[in-house]
């Protein structure tokens, strides 16, 4: 894919892209001139890939955060007036795939222009976003299939270090910027699409089982890393120790609760079983009380 950088000295810079999703050219090349458009670029990528709802964050100068959960793209562009009246104040705009919710992408921080340009050799389907006049890219990857939090955050430590991306951003639900706006961590750099490709999906296999071991395979240990494991006694084979096995490793994984409540809510409405939110939460906290951190 080529990328034709023009009139660096405009603000923002202007670009011609050539998008290719599902193996043909979109809209041909499509010349980048007003912020908007970069905007606009980012979710028609983002709904190619499969996404449907996004979770928006505003950072304001002061630290305060301000969100917005779980909308559709048609909610946030409703937004965008006060969200460009907040950049222009200096607030950071974020943006991701709602929560809670499997998506067919994985998501990589501060990547290099060179492993972008590897990728793309490769015919990785990606949104890759330069965030700073250093060269640094988010890079978003469409994938095969839908992947829960715990999976993207598996995947993305797997794959960090072929990408050269940070390494503290790889724990499936983190944020990335919007484009068409200012980055003021890095002195208000725009924020500006420079690669847009879906055609063939990355495979993603199963993740190792081995990941996520039974929780009556764990012993106790005392203060190893700052925190304290518990075994359990015994194997239960029910579903509900299935559950019970797989909240107690997922969370002793990183998994956030939010998510381990919404499979487990899911596997007990499929099994009919009475009030699955209820069930979901109170197995979440006594999990989360078994393994002590």
């Amino acid at each position: 894919m080529n990328m034709l950088v023009m009139g660096l000295n405009h603000t923002p810079p202007t670009y011609v892209i050539r998008m290719m999703f599902g193996g043909r050219e979109y809209d041909g090349a499509r010349k980048m001139n007003t912020a908007i458009e970069h905007t606009e670029l980012q979710f028609d990528w983002f709904d190619a890939a499969g996404v449907r709802l996004y979770d928006m964050a505003v950072r304001r100068k002061s630290g305060e955060w301000l969100w917005h959960k779980a909308i559709t793209e048609d909610t946030l562009f409703q937004y965008m007036p006060w969200v460009r009246s907040e950049n222009a104040k200096k607030s950071d705009i974020y943006i991701r795939p709602a929560r809670n919710c499997a998506w067919p992408i994985l998501f990589f921080d501060d990547v290099p222009l060179e492993r972008v340009e590897a990728s793309l050799e490769r015919n990785i389907p990606l949104l890759a976003i330069q965030t700073s006049e250093e060269g640094g890219h988010h890079v978003w990857i469409a994938c095969d299939r839908d992947l829960d939090e715990t999976e993207r955050g598996y995947w993305q430590r797997e794959w960090r270090d072929a990408l050269q991306a940070d390494p503290g951003s790889v724990s499936g639900e983190h944020l990335g910027r919007l484009a068409g706006v200012k980055n003021w961590k890095r002195s208000g750099t725009w924020v500006n699409v420079v690669e847009a490709t879906v055609g063939e999906r990355l495979d993603i296999p199963a993740m190792p089982s081995s990941s996520l071991p039974p929780a009556s395979t764990w012993q106790a240990n005392d203060k190893e890393g700052g925190r304290v494991v518990r075994s359990s006694s015994g194997t239960d084979d029910s579903k509900s120790g299935e559950d019970w096995g797989y909240a107690c490793s997922a969370l002793a994984h990183g998994a956030a609760e939010e998510t381990v409540a919404a499979e487990l809510e899911g596997r007990a409405l499929r099994r009919g079983k009475r009030n699955p939110a209820y069930y979901a939460r109170t197995t979440v906290r006594k999990a989360k009380s078994h393994i002590q951190w």
